[in-house]
C-alpha cells in the first residue's frame, strides 16, 4: 500500500488535476462552461492558502504518475449557541 502524506504547495496543480476529473464525471451537476473557467485558478489559489491553515487537511496517495488519489477535511467556525457552546464543525 502507498504511503498517505500530507499535501504540500507543489502538489496544488495535481490537485486541481483531480478535482476537475472529479467535477468532469458529474456531467452538468457543476457549471463547466468556458464562462467558469476561473474557477481552476480560484481553486489553486484556495487550496496554495489553506494547505498550511489550521482549518483545512489535505491528505495525498501517490503514484508514479502523479498523485493517485486525495481526501481533504476543513473546520468552519460557526457562532456559538446554547446545544454548541464552542459552533466549531468539521467536514
Amino acid at each position: 500500500m502507498a504511503p498517505i502524506r500530507r499535501a504540500i504547495e507543489g502538489d496544488v496543480l495535481e490537485l486541481v488535476r483531480l478535482r476537475a476529473a472529479f467535477v468532469e464525471t458529474l456531467h452538468g451537476v457543476f457549471e463547466t462552461t468556458s464562462a467558469s473557467a476561473n474557477w481552476r485558478r480560484n481553486c489553486a489559489a484556495v487550496l496554495k492558502e489553506q494547505l498550511t491553515a489550521a482549518t483545512m487537511c489535505v491528505l495525498v496517495v501517490d503514484s508514479d504518475e502523479g498523485i493517485a488519489a486525495c481526501g481533504y477535511g476543513t473546520i468552519m467556525q460557526l457562532l456559538p449557541v446554547r446545544t454548541y457552546p464552542t459552533a466549531g464543525s468539521g467536514t
